[in-house]
């Protein structure tokens, strides 16, 4: 019930934000990439933005409520977002950490009890994880929605974000990576003054914080599952090749 009630008055805010606001603020990204930390610090300063994971309702969901919801909710925002000025963040993550921060993210969705034997976790993290969601996310999202290709510009690894314009939408890309160093690049595309990105740690407080912290250190994947990933588009546009190097020998467990 907890669930259906915050849905309802998060779908009610939007709809009144879009109803009354020309100029819009869209926070639309993958999950666990720390996009909390920007719609939080947003609020302290009293804006309010669209929060959302997903406007494509074409693939799967987790769960029947999910569906359900987020399919309404995407039919509004989309209808509702023809002829705003729309300013879209949206950000990355290196994939296998995304996944499994992911997994447990949606862990009572798996799960029927909050204790759990390691090798059960691991065996369910492989079956039920989407583990390509990471690296497709912008062609099954910010391309199929609203036909931008992340991929045609180019990103600027050392600077850490890029801005992507296309008629009346204006996109700032950046990677959790870099977002202790970018909240005046954020300030000034968002046209707020000393603004303040705080970051956000919503792991530590999560009732499975001790499972995610010992399977992340336990967990062992195959090599071809690394590699699929560690060759894609995705990375070689978002991380140069000795930030790859190291993201392989991590879950490889080999020695820096």
């Amino acid at each position: 019930m907890n669930r259906v009630l915050s849905s309802l008055k998060e779908l009610t805010k939007d709809i009144l934000y879009l109803l009354f606001n020309k100029k819009v603020i869209l926070i639309y990204q993958m999950g666990k990439v720390g996009s909390s930390s920007i719609s939080n610090s947003l609020k302290k300063r009293g804006i309010y933005s669209i929060h959302t994971h997903r406007l494509n309702t074409k693939y799967p969901f987790t769960t029947k409520f999910q569906k359900i919801y987020q399919t309404i909710r995407a039919w509004f925002i989309k209808r509702m977002l023809k002829n705003k000025e729309i300013k879209i963040i949206t950000l990355t993550r290196e994939p296998i950490s995304r996944n499994v921060s992911g997994f447990f993210q949606n862990l009572e969705d798996f799960i029927s009890k909050k204790k759990s034997e390691k090798k059960e976790l691991i065996d369910m993290f492989f079956k039920k994880e989407d583990n390509y969601y990471t690296i497709s996310w912008f062609d099954r999202e910010l391309s199929s929605i609203f036909g931008i290709d992340i991929y045609k510009g180019k990103f600027c690894k050392d600077r850490g974000y890029q801005i992507i314009e296309k008629g009346n939408i204006k996109t700032f890309v950046t990677r959790i990576e870099n977002l202790n160093r970018i909240s005046k690049q954020l300030g000034e595309f968002l046209e707020i003054e000393n603004f303040i990105l705080e970051n956000v740690n919503e792991g530590s407080d999560k009732w499975y914080s001790s499972m995610y912290n010992e399977l992340k250190t336990e967990i062992e994947f195959p090599a071809d599952y690394i590699e699929k990933r560690y060759i894609s588009k995705y990375m070689k546009h978002f991380y140069t090749d000795e930030e790859i190097n190291k993201f392989k020998n991590k879950w490889l467990r080999k020695e820096q």
